[in-house]
């Protein structure tokens, strides 16, 4: 009787096998992005410019720097002649602080820190510093 009630012990417990929908404990450490892309709202406080022209070719405007409370949004716009990528000299990046030649894009900083980012096309540098609250 033992040995025919194997194999339907074996068919049961391969039935309640892993799926692979659980994370393992290197995905449930891993840190969130950073820099999250989010609809953006009817006022952003913060904007990060890229305008074409002669006089202002090599800059982001209003200021390279630009400093925003812990989940603060910062609304990019990029024109023609510029994008924003990540700085991959710079301390501190993200994957999400990029915004292609002609997009607006509104970003989220969830993490305190300095994350730099350039110009893809001409190389110009900008900071976005992430000051957390008290």
């Amino acid at each position: 009787m033992v040995v025919r009630s194997l194999p339907v012990l074996l068919i049961a417990l391969a039935a309640c096998g892993d799926s692979g929908s659980t994370p393992d404990a290197a995905q449930s450490d891993a840190p969130g992005a950073s820099v999250v892309a989010v609809t953006c709202p009817a006022t952003v406080p913060l904007t990060v410019d890229a305008p074409d022209g002669q006089s202002s070719m090599f800059t982001f405007a209003p200021s390279a720097t630009t400093t925003v409370p812990l989940g603060g949004i910062v609304k990019f716009t990029m024109h023609a002649e510029h994008n924003v990528v990540p700085d991959s000299a710079a301390a501190k990046t993200d994957p999400g602080l990029k915004v292609n030649q002609n997009e607006t894009k509104c970003l989220q900083f969830t993490q305190a820190g300095t994350f730099g980012f350039i110009c893809g096309i001409h190389t110009f540098k900008g900071t976005i510093t992430v000051m957390a609250g008290d």
